[in-house]
């Protein structure tokens, strides 16, 4: 064990000892410079869930997989470089709302507001059964969001994420993939296990869409109230008439049943 490099079968020094490197199963390749006691990774294949960049040059990648390295790594250099925040939450999602503040979404529901040095759990009200994991989170401004989990919870915020509550139990069966506003009163959700749901009174109301025969959808998005995508295991739909009608799209193929739009 060498400095937090690990597990390691190659340990090579050049430049008089002053750079050195460790590489390892898993693609798992460090270097250290001076001050051998730290050792940064320089190839990270750590299964990461999502991704989010709040400028240019400063961005975030988070891994929810259950590993040693499981967590979240920031970039300062336009991802050239990767450093694990110390302390940080793993998770399925991330977004920021603006530059100091943001949300991960885990197996709990996180915060930051000192641009992701330190994160905090914030509390859900009104859930009937175990929540699973955070899915997807979604803002319109700095203070309504919704979140969505794998059994059958959409939750909301009025106070720029500090509480959540909940608005729909949908029950277990049901896997909420993800959930896009358009503005404050028109919603989707995207979900396996059942057909979408639809507001239009800003989640008071949740309608699942009977009239779509859509059962295994991964990710929804709404250019407008009437234009539309959504993503079904490796099916592209789109909608013209918002959602009445869904329509395959036979000339897009070959994309990951995980597939997600970026927005």
């Amino acid at each position: 064990h060498i400095g937090g490099a690990i597990d390691q079968y190659e340990l090579q020094f050049i430049k008089n000892n002053l750079i050195g490197y460790s590489a390892g199963i898993g693609l798992k390749l460090y270097k250290a410079e001076n001050d051998f006691n730290s050792w940064n990774r320089l190839i990270i294949s750590d299964n990461f869930a999502d991704l989010f960049f709040t400028n240019e040059n400063k961005g975030f990648a988070v891994s929810g997989n259950l590993s040693e390295y499981q967590g979240l790594y920031k970039t300062e250099n336009s991802g050239i470089t990767w450093a694990k925040v110390s302390g940080a939450p793993g998770g399925n999602d991330i977004i920021f709302i603006d530059s100091l503040t943001g949300f991960i979404g885990s197996n709990l529901l996180y915060k930051t507001t000192d641009g992701g040095e330190n994160w905090f759990e914030k509390p859900i009200t009104g859930l009937i059964d175990t929540f699973g994991i955070i899915k997807k989170i979604n803002f319109t401004n700095n203070n309504i969001g919704w979140a969505v989990t794998s059994r059958g919870g959409i939750l909301k915020t009025t106070d720029g994420g500090e509480n959540w509550f909940t608005q729909l139990n949908a029950g277990i069966s049901i896997i909420f993939n993800s959930i896009y506003f358009l503005d404050n009163l028109n919603g989707w959700t995207a979900n396996s296990n059942g057909r979408p749901y639809k507001t239009t009174n800003g989640g008071n109301n949740w309608i699942q869409q009977t009239n779509l025969d859509i059962w295994e959808s991964r990710d929804i998005l709404f250019r407008n109230i009437l234009d539309g995508y959504l993503i079904e295991s490796n099916k592209y739909y789109t909608t013209t008439n918002g959602g009445v009608n869904l329509a395959l799209d036979l000339g897009i193929t070959g994309f990951s049943i995980a597939g997600k739009f970026s927005y």
